[in-house]
């Protein structure tokens, strides 16, 4: 009766994501709307970042928030809208404590901005359940790389987003002219000047080296500086150059 139910939830699940409805487009690196999915008790957003290379080059991201308060590890999937049954391979995975949210980083599609995207979410715990759900999201390509602007009496280059620590000083030694890594007490000043309202269109922004084996980033949306190690594929940022006016 219980293995019943759950596959009744997921057929019901199925058939009412495809009625959700289309959500205006927004600036590059704003997110979408939440959607609520309402038997996992979570919500859940996209955006895309813009244009990798090669074969997937659009880069999405999907933030999960986990509206229950028991904490539980979900998994989370983008593909294209025509698949009609759970991908195989894909999967991004993370505990969500209760009230909390996480970003589910770098998702590789074909899929452009504009058109229909398919987001998949699992609960992983104990008391499994499975939905996926349809919506269109209409988003602007990567159009930042290579802007300059000014802030804190700086001159800001925004580079490419969706990239690691190691990536983002390899771009910034091709720069020569000055140009640099920003500080964390740099960012925070950023921060200071233009709020959430953040010019660089991604919410974690790459800092200096922390250590030999870590670095700080600083996030619009927790508005606080963090690192994270160089290593760690489930993190990646945009890349900022500065200098002095």
């Amino acid at each position: 009766m219980k293995r019943f139910l759950g596959l009744f939830i997921c057929v019901v699940l199925l058939v009412t994501g495809f009625a959700v409805t289309g959500h205006a487009g927004t600036d590059l690196g704003r997110w979408t709307d939440w959607v609520r999915v309402d038997k996992l008790n979570l919500e859940y957003r996209v955006r895309c970042n813009g244009l990798g290379e090669g074969s997937n080059k659009y880069i999405w991201d999907v933030e999960v928030k986990n509206k229950s308060a028991i904490a539980a590890k979900f998994g989370a999937s983008l593909t294209s809208s025509d698949l009609t049954t759970e991908p195989e391979k894909g999967w991004l995975t993370w505990p969500i404590s209760g009230h909390r949210t996480h970003k589910f980083a770098g998702f590789r599609s074909d899929v452009a901005p504009g058109q229909k995207v398919q987001v998949w979410l699992k609960n992983l715990s104990s008391e499994k359940q499975d939905a996926t759900n349809t919506f269109q999201s209409v988003a602007n390509m990567d159009a930042l790389n290579g802007k300059i602007f000014t802030a804190c009496n700086m001159e800001w280059m925004i580079g490419k987003a969706d990239i690691d620590w190691t990536q983002t000083q390899a771009w910034i030694k091709t720069l020569n002219n000055g140009w640099r890594a920003p500080t964390k007490a740099e960012l925070i000043g950023l921060f200071n000047e233009v709020d959430q309202k953040s010019p660089i269109g991604q919410d974690y922004v790459w800092a200096e080296a922390r250590d030999a084996h870590s670095a700080w980033h600083f996030s619009f949306y927790y508005r606080e500086a963090r690192w994270s190690y160089f290593d760690d594929h489930s993190r990646y940022g945009r890349a900022v150059a500065v200098r002095p006016l």
